[in-house]
């Protein structure tokens, strides 16, 4: 995912760990990001 989509978000962006679910909504991150890329989810 790109760097300035992390950073807003409040991640890490030389983190690789895109697994966790920092906001704890039930959704990893990399799961938040690919709903962003098909028009869906808070982006």
């Amino acid at each position: 995912m790109p760097d300035d989509w992390e950073s807003t978000r409040g991640l890490d962006p030389n983190s690789p760990d895109d697994a966790g679910d920092d906001d704890a909504d039930g959704y990893t991150n990399i799961e938040e990001y690919l709903s962003c890329l098909v028009g869906e989810g808070d982006c």
